[in-house]
């Protein structure tokens, strides 16, 4: 099933890539497209969603519990947890609603929720990706030869 997602998550990038470059070829410096804005969007959402894959960090995500009973258990754990579900939450709703710039526009909250919480889980899993090839002994050996390589390459080039 997960493969399945994946692979619709793949062809969706490739059809909104070809969308954008056969529709916004070349905008204008100073022209501002909320449909390319849009467009880049979802790709960027579809890319977090392929390398959290990739990386194997999505099956990490789904396979790991949100909590153990250890902290379930934990009175210290469940408060410091709800406060901040409430913090992010006020924050969101709130203070950024609040002092965003929407230029007179109108608050469309049937496009923007989702775009919200499509904006956070994709974000979620790339700082996931991260923290989790950070983090991975066998990543961080394999990454340093990797990028001294292109750094050494790049210095060559000069």
């Amino acid at each position: 099933m997960l493969s399945v997602f994946n692979t619709i998550i793949v062809v969706l990038l490739i059809g909104f890539g070809t969308l954008y470059a056969v529709r916004f070829r070349q905008p204008g410096p100073t022209m501002f497209s909320p449909a390319a804005a849009w467009i880049r969007a979802s790709m960027f959402f579809c890319a977090c969603f392929i390398v959290s894959w990739l990386t194997g960090t999505q099956a990490l995500i789904l396979n790991t519990p949100i909590a153990t009973a250890t902290q379930m258990q934990d009175a210290a754990w469940i408060s410091w947890t709800l406060g901040l579900v409430i913090l992010i939450l006020a924050g969101y709703w709130d203070v950024w609603a609040q002092y965003t710039m929407r230029f007179k526009r109108k608050l469309f909250l049937a496009a923007q929720i989702p775009f919200g919480v499509l904006w956070g889980v994709s974000m979620g899993q790339l700082m996931l990706v991260i923290w989790h090839r950070v983090s991975s002994p066998k990543a961080s050996v394999s990454i340093r030869p990797c990028l001294c390589r292109r750094l050494r390459v790049h210095r060559s080039r000069e």
